[in-house]
């Protein structure tokens, strides 16, 4: 199998020609600091083990927990080995480290742990980049990534948590959540109270929800100075959100009945 196959679900490489991308700024090259940090072969093997003697079919990875709550997902490769380290909840973001093969650490940044559109991840603090000897080499300040953003995704994402799921509801939208979930009212007073409680959620973004947390797809689109945010609400749809970047303010919401052909890679 192919290394992109494996590790689709870890790394997400091409940028969208309309959305902000990694770039040199913030770059600072690093000489003395160094780490020792190596991919756990040992607890991968014996987690391996334990799944081949379980009879599991999928051997691409190793998943478990830490008595804190935090999940580590890794996958082996000649090359690069990865690791995700998803904190519990309320956390938001995750650590993603990639290794010299079975050797030294790579690689090391954050990003929230979400749905991701496309090709772009949201990376936020700093990058570190190491050679096979330890040394680090190179640290990029994330927050340059986005420097034409003057709402930072931390930011957002507490705005998110506060934002209603929906706005009042357009005659259309309700007839589409009578047909949804079977309300026995007229179309005319379907309220959201009722949606809200058949989608059991009221806000774009609940972190003390394991899955909700995961929920959104996020991508910053620099020309039109905006976070656009897509929920994903399956199998009941998706919601789009669009968000100035500058204020803050809600640009557009509209909810989609049925999933939208977005490339997702979901995290469970």
């Amino acid at each position: 199998m192919k290394l992109v196959k494996i590790f689709s679900m870890f790394l997400v490489v091409a940028q969208l020609s309309s959305c902000k991308g990694q770039n040199e700024d913030g770059i600072q090259p690093k000489n003395k600091a160094m780490t020792t940090e190596r991919f756990d072969l040992e607890k991968y093997n014996e987690c391996i083990g334990k799944k081949k003697k379980e009879g599991e079919i999928d051997l691409s990875q190793c998943e478990y927990k830490l008595a804190d709550g935090t999940t580590i997902i890794s996958v082996k490769d000649n090359e690069e080995s990865f690791s995700r380290v998803i904190p519990a909840a309320p956390a938001l973001f995750e650590t993603v480290k990639v290794y010299h093969g079975e050797g030294l650490l790579k690689e090391e940044y954050s990003r929230y742990l979400g749905v991701f559109l496309t090709s772009s991840e949201v990376r936020n603090g700093v990058t570190k980049f190491y050679d096979k000897q330890g040394n680090l080499t190179k640290t990029v300040d994330e927050t340059t990534t986005y420097k034409e953003a003057k709402l930072k995704i931390e930011d957002l994402l507490k705005e998110l948590a506060n934002e209603p799921l929906l706005n009042e509801l357009t005659n259309d939208e309700k007839a589409i959540f009578k047909s949804i979930f079977g309300f026995k009212e007229d179309v005319s007073k379907v309220t959201k109270e009722q949606v809200y409680e058949a989608f059991g959620k009221r806000k774009v973004l609940n972190p003390s929800d394991e899955k909700d947390r995961k929920s959104l797809g996020i991508i910053f689109v620099e020309k039109e100075k905006k976070w656009s945010v897509v929920k994903d609400l399956y199998p009941l749809g998706t919601l789009e959100i669009d968000v100035n970047s500058d204020d803050g303010s809600i640009i557009r919401k509209k909810y989609n009945n049925g999933r939208k052909r977005y490339l997702y890679i979901c995290f469970s």
